[in-house]
């Protein structure tokens, strides 16, 4: 049974929404069709129009299925996705088109209305249950409400009928980005992109799953491919992140074994390249990028054997009260060892293994840093104690 709006509830309506609109420039007795408004909040103007759909509603009385789901997705567009609910909830939702449905949902998510958006969309589901968008959105709403379980068996129990949806394997690809399964979301994204290629969103959802899974060359390159889809900051960072890819490979046997540094050398170019480059082209961005910039560096000198450089870097961010990320201390703690102050290095190393107890590198460093330093008797209460508490294996 239909619910009616009554003229009360209807006022309520509009002295929710009028407060939030200042004079407008537009005037809305020129737009003569729900046509015609669209067309004006498609060219900026979706604030302003937002003005046209109350009047229609409030005219109506009962507003037609079409003209709310406009009005939904005009909210939507103005950012007024809280208001565009009230509305919602005003209006009876059975009668909604799907398009309708899923600005509801979207609002919904856009405000972390998370539990709100999970009803909507099943709601949606229930007259659309093959719309691919409302399917999407109602995983990405059941993983935004961290219902990960109910997420995944309706992902399976649907996977043969949606299986030629793109918008149904992007959904996929967002639950595993939120269960760090980075392998998994790349190959849901993938199948996305076969089914329907070139689509910007999908796009950016690859290149951001590349990059999770430690592919950043591949991310890199396919964001150049498609440059007008990221941001200047998205690209920098992108391009920061094939510098850090590049340093981390120096920890394999190098291919030449009469120029072992050949490869370090080449990172440490790349960084400074990187930051000159960085620097002329958008200061902004360096002050935030630069610092990653240094970490990476530390982490290079260290495979470089430059203790010197790491603890001149490191003396200088202290001075300057930066917080060093917990992975380049690592290579903090050797440069000490290597540079024959090995109560420092332990201090260190002991830290690391505090926090991180699997941490390998500091296990080892600690164990010679306290041996170095005359600390025999707990160097080897370390090693007993590792070797109760280490697997065999």
């Amino acid at each position: 049974m239909l619910t009616r709006i009554c003229k009360k509830n209807l006022i309520s309506i509009l002295l929710l929404i009028f407060p939030i609109f200042p004079a407008f420039a537009l005037d809305i007795d020129n737009i003569s069709t729900r046509e015609e408004a669209i067309h004006l909040a498609r060219q900026g103007k979706a604030s302003e129009t937002l003005r046209w759909f109350v009047r229609e509603i409030q005219t109506q009385g009962q507003p037609s299925p079409k003209l709310a789901a406009d009005a939904l997705v005009v909210f939507s567009w103005a950012n007024q996705c809280k208001n565009g609910i009230r509305l919602y909830r005003k209006y009876t939702p059975e009668t909604l088109p799907a398009y309708g449905w899923k600005a509801a949902g979207r609002c919904a998510r856009d405000v972390g209305w998370t539990e709100t958006a999970v009803d909507f969309y099943t709601k949606g589901l229930a007259l659309y249950p093959e719309d691919s968008a409302i399917v999407s959105g109602y995983i990405h709403a059941l993983v935004d409400k961290n219902e990960l379980d109910r997420a995944h068996h309706f992902i399976e129990d649907n996977r043969k009928k949606l299986a030629s949806s793109a918008d149904f394997w992007m959904g996929k690809a967002y639950l595993h980005n939120h269960s760090n399964e980075p392998y998994a979301a790349l190959d849901a994204v993938e199948r996305a992109d076969e089914i329907s290629p070139g689509r910007r969103y999908i796009i950016r959802e690859k290149v951001f799953a590349l990059s999770s899974a430690k592919m950043a060359s591949l991310a890199h390159d396919l964001a150049q491919e498609h440059q007008p889809f990221f941001s200047p900051a998205e690209h920098i960072k992108l391009e920061g992140e094939v510098v850090a890819q590049h340093i981390r490979w120096n920890t394999n046997p190098p291919v030449d074994k009469n120029r072992p540094f050949e490869h370090i050398d080449a990172s440490l170019a790349m960084i400074e390249k990187f930051q000159k480059s960085l620097s002329a082209k958008n200061p902004a961005l360096f002050e935030r990028e630069n610092l990653r910039l240094v970490f990476d560096k530390m982490i290079a000198l260290h495979d470089r054997h430059k203790p010197a450089d790491i603890i001149s870097l490191y003396e200088r961010l202290k001075d300057l009260r930066i917080t060093i990320p917990d992975y380049v201390f690592t290579s903090i703690a050797a440069a000490y060892l290597e540079l024959r102050q090995p109560e420092t290095a332990a201090t260190l190393y002991a830290e690391i293994y505090a926090k991180s107890p699997n941490n390998h590198a500091a296990k080892i460093g600690l164990f010679y840093s306290l041996l170095e330093s005359c600390q025999e008797k707990k160097a080897l209460d370390f090693i007993d104690h590792l070797n109760l508490h280490e697997p065999a294996w």
